[in-house]
């Protein structure tokens, strides 16, 4: 069976021209020479291989790319695109977070209602909230909040520091753990006034009080948060002092405070090797069941495995994003007004994160899904440890992909018309994108296909050099005269 060109197709696309191989003529080339390689033209080799070392040496741009800020920008879309599909997809499917996580929300009512009217945190109050976790058998009770601040009455300062301890002594019986935030930078030593009282209160209870950094990074252009720190590293008179992050922290501590201590301990541990340089990585337990692979914290740099995950959103974002919201997806959040009303079970055992929804307060952060409050970002942050749910990069298959993608294509612009180069790359579009998300769905895999894609609309101007180079220093016995 012969395939035989409109004379259009056939001068532009100037590919099976040669009648001295394989036995083809001018008139077309039968499906049989396309898939042999031994009948190919000698001109369609040359095109071929010239096009296998450009898609090759393409790769290797592809994959110093994301070194410069347009690859970056590359990536953040590609992050966001696959970040906000596989939100829709969960939120559509009802799945939701890790049974362990309750958030416990700060909201309008609960600032509102208060000796301060919403202009501060009633800190005696969000003491209450963080007993009655204890209370109700939490494990870990994390506050998203500046703890250490003073609000504008003096009383409610004493009253907080006197309700605190009774929260930090509350925590040593039950065995818990309460996790709060230090800011970078912060130092214990200089503070005053009640700032220095709640750190002096603090140091009574390192048993029980674990401070962590906020692990929280925000991209200087788009003002997005994409990333996590995982660690901090405090130059604390010379010594060197890990600071993990609260997310980080109460995935260690999510099994109890004494398996958590032991946890810890390897980790920093971990981290130190990966500080002193001698390992790069290290793969550590977070949780029972739940590993996680631990890498340095350059400034500046970006690496993929510390991109956020979103499972968790505010109701506005889940009917935004998927059109519907359902009650199991809302389940795992809940006013702490009245929340010495709630059900005391619902708490036990959990990894309780305390914070504000209330927009006033000014915590407000732009994400891939939406704007969120900074206690959603946490809590996110929580899940992707307790599940161990890391993206990953270097997989084998992404490379797969793309070395297939190469020889593909290479061997489509050798054999067919030129004014398919363009279908070849709609369809590399329409392949790659459900593929991506597929893949970062069920293997947490982040496979780049706005990068390749990008490498494939190339691909035509590197098959116009080729054709150049043939057409320049081929012999006359290989040209292409009588199209």
């Amino acid at each position: 069976m012969k395939i035989v060109h409109p004379a259009l197709i056939r001068k532009v696309a100037h590919k099976h021209c040669d009648g001295s191989a394989g036995g083809s003529d001018n008139s077309g080339f039968s499906l049989r020479e396309m898939f042999f390689y031994r009948l190919w033209p000698a001109r369609t080799r040359r095109l071929f291989w010239l096009n296998i070392g450009f898609g090759f040496l393409l790769l290797i741009i592809l994959e110093l790319l994301p070194l410069s800020k347009f690859g970056q920008n590359l990536i953040n879309d590609n992050h966001d695109f696959l970040i906000a599909e596989s939100f829709k997809e969960n939120a559509l499917k009802g799945r939701a977070a890790h049974d362990d996580i309750e958030l416990l929300l700060l909201d309008r009512t609960f600032y509102e209602t208060s000796s301060g009217m919403g202009y501060w945190t009633p800190k005696v109050r969000l003491a209450e909230t963080i007993d009655f976790a204890l209370s109700s058998g939490a494990k870990v009770v994390l506050i998203d909040c500046r703890m250490d601040r003073p609000v504008p009455v003096d009383a409610e300062n004493t009253a907080f520091l006197k309700s605190f301890r009774h929260s930090l002594e509350l925590a040593r019986t039950k065995a818990a753990v309460i996790i709060i935030p230090k800011l970078a930078g912060q130092a214990v030593h200089s503070e005053t006034g009640f700032s220095k009282e709640f750190w002096k209160l603090a140091g009574e209870f390192t048993d029980v009080l674990k401070v962590g950094d906020a692990g929280i990074i925000r991209n200087p252009d788009d003002k997005r948060i994409r990333h996590l720190r995982y660690y901090r590293v405090d130059d604390d008179g010379g010594r060197k002092n890990i600071l993990l992050s609260v997310a980080l922290l109460a995935g260690i501590y999510a099994d109890g405070e004494e398996e958590g201590a032991t946890r810890r301990q390897r980790i920093v541990q971990a981290i130190r090797e990966i500080e002193s340089g001698r390992v790069e990585k290290a793969r550590v337990e977070i949780s029972d069941g739940a590993h996680i692979t631990l890498f340095r914290q350059d400034k500046g740099s970006d690496n993929i495995k510390a991109r956020l995950k979103f499972s968790l959103a505010p109701k506005e974002i889940y009917i935004r994003k998927a059109g519907t919201v359902s009650a199991e997806l809302l389940r795992h959040t809940r006013s702490a007004t009245g929340i010495k009303f709630a059900d005391p079970a619902s708490l036990s055992g959990k990894v309780v994160i305390i914070g504000s929804d209330y927009e006033e307060i000014g915590d407000m952060h732009l994400t891939p899904v939406g704007r969120m409050p900074g206690v959603y970002i946490i809590a996110n942050a929580v899940n992707m440890f307790l599940n161990g749910d890391q993206v990953h990069a270097d997989a084998a298959i992404s490379y797969v992909i793309k070395i297939m993608t190469v020889i593909i294509v290479s061997f489509g612009v050798a054999h067919l018309p030129a004014i398919f180069d363009l279908l070849l790359l709609v369809i590399a579009f329409f392949a790659f994108q459900p593929l991506s998300v597929f893949l970062f769905m069920k293997y947490g895999l982040f496979f780049n296909f706005l990068l390749l894609l990008a490498g494939i609309s190339f691909f035509d101007y590197f098959n116009n050099v080729s054709e150049y180079l043939i057409e320049r220093f081929s012999t006359k016995e290989d040209s292409c005269s009588n199209i």
